[in-house]
């Protein structure tokens, strides 16, 4: 395993910079407490009601091959926060309709 941030993203990418970001920010969401309140904070200062506690992991597949950068999921297994990671690119057609239809209904 990995002891590092460095030593994680070198054994995962060559030279992708949206990969390596994601990997990035995946990594630090996953082991700092501080970052993942900074994104809850983040999030509730646009009205947002995300949870407390959410994990977070990169490029998870779903439906029709759907896979954001990188997904927030709560303790029932539901994906409330997906982000895509885009440097130099726009979303591709089906991104933006795939995305919202995978986010769990606010019933």
């Amino acid at each position: 395993m990995a002891s590092s941030l460095f030593a994680h993203l070198a054994l995962q990418f060559g030279s992708h910079p949206e990969n390596l970001a994601t990997e990035a920010l995946g990594y630090v969401l996953q082991n700092s407490e501080t970052a993942r309140a900074a994104v809850r904070d983040l999030l509730r200062g646009f009205g947002s009601t995300i949870d407390d506690e959410l994990t977070y992991a990169t490029q998870s597949s779903g439906e029709h091959d759907a896979r954001p950068d990188l997904v927030g999921r709560n303790a029932t297994g539901a994906e409330p926060l997906l982000i895509e990671v885009k440097f130099w690119a726009g979303l591709t057609q089906n991104q933006p309709v795939a995305y919202l239809q995978r986010l769990p209904s606010s019933e």
